[in-house]
C-alpha cells in the first residue's frame, strides 16, 4: 500500500491522446507540471466539443435501488442482483461500484470489475465481480429496493445538460469521438478537474468570481447565483457570452 495518492506526472502534450482501449482506469488522476489536474475517461454517445463542461453518466433507473435475489454472506465477491427492466452493456460498471444503500450492511460500496453483458430481469451476481480482493464486509440480506449498480463518474461522460441528471466530472480539453455500444469503439481520452481551462461560459462572468453549472445552454457554465447550484471554478479571464474564457477550475471537481 502506497503512503501517498496514485497520481500519475503527465507531460503537457497527453493531454490530447486519444484511446480506443482502456489504458488506465477509469478516473485515475494525472497532473501536468504547472499542477493542472486531469481524470481519465470512456466518453459517452456523443463527440466532446472541447472547453465544454461535462457530467458524470445518468443512474439507471432499472440499475439501482434493486433487491438482492438471494442474500450474500461475508467473504462473498459478487452480489446475486435481479435487474429491472433494462440491460446491462458489458463493462458498463467495470470501475464503478455496487452500493448498499438500504437495510442490514447499508452503507458500503463495492468496487466493480470487468464483466460481460447482462439481459434485462437476469441474474447479475455472477457477471459483476468485485475487484480483486474485495469482499462482503456484512451479509446483505434479500431487502427490497437496497442494492444499486453506479457507473464511474468518468464511465461515460456526456456534455453538461441544461438540467443535471449527475454531477459534474470536469471540461472537456479534446474532441473525444463518441463511444459505440460496448463493446464496439470504447473512446478514451482525458478531462480537467484543475486548473487553467478554456470553458464554454454563458452570461456575464466576472473576474475572481465563481462559476456554477447548470445554464441555459448545454455544455456552458454561468455567474453563480445560488448556494444550491454546484460550483466548478473561478472566473481569470472574461470572453463574450457563448466562447470561452479562462476558469481556474475546481469547486466540487477534483
Amino acid at each position: 500500500m502506497s503512503a501517498f495518492p496514485y497520481e500519475l506526472s503527465i507531460p503537457d502534450a497527453e493531454v490530447y491522446n486519444l484511446y480506443t482501449d482502456r489504458r488506465f482506469t477509469l478516473g485515475q488522476r494525472a497532473r501536468t507540471l504547472d499542477g493542472r489536474v486531469f481524470r481519465f475517461a470512456l466518453n459517452g454517445a456523443t463527440l466532446l466539443v472541447p472547453g465544454d463542461v461535462l457530467q458524470a453518466p445518468a443512474p439507471v433507473a432499472n440499475h439501482v435501488l434493486q433487491t438482492p435475489n438471494t442474500a450474500g454472506k461475508v467473504g462473498d465477491t459478487a452480489l446475486d442482483v435481479t435487474l429491472g427492466a433494462t440491460a446491462m452493456t458489458q463493462d458498463q460498471y467495470r470501475d464503478g461500484v455496487l452500493a448498499i444503500e438500504l437495510g442490514t450492511g447499508f452503507g458500503f460500496a463495492y468496487a466493480l470489475d470487468k464483466h460481460l453483458a447482462v439481459g434485462s430481469g437476469a441474474n447479475t451476481g455472477s457477471t459483476v465481480p468485485f475487484k480483486r480482493g474485495v469482499e462482503l464486509q456484512v451479509a446483505v440480506p434479500t431487502t427490497a429496493n437496497s442494492v444499486s449498480f453506479i457507473r464511474s463518474p468518468f464511465g461515460g461522460v456526456i456534455q453538461s445538460p441544461t438540467t443535471l441528471t449527475a454531477q459534474p466530472v470536469g471540461v472537456a480539453v479534446a474532441a473525444i469521438p463518441a463511444s459505440g455500444t460496448p463493446p464496439a469503439t470504447p473512446q478514451f481520452g482525458w478531462v480537467q478537474v484543475h486548473g487553467l481551462a478554456a470553458v464554454t461560459t454563458i452570461g456575464t462572468v466576472v473576474i475572481g468570481s465563481n462559476v456554477m453549472v447548470p445554464t441555459t445552454t448545454a455544455g456552458g457554465c454561468a455567474p453563480a447565483a445560488a448556494d444550491t447550484t454546484p460550483i466548478i471554478g473561478t472566473v481569470a479571464h472574461v470572453a463574450t457570452t457563448t466562447n470561452k474564457s479562462t476558469i481556474q477550475l475546481g469547486g466540487v471537481l477534483n
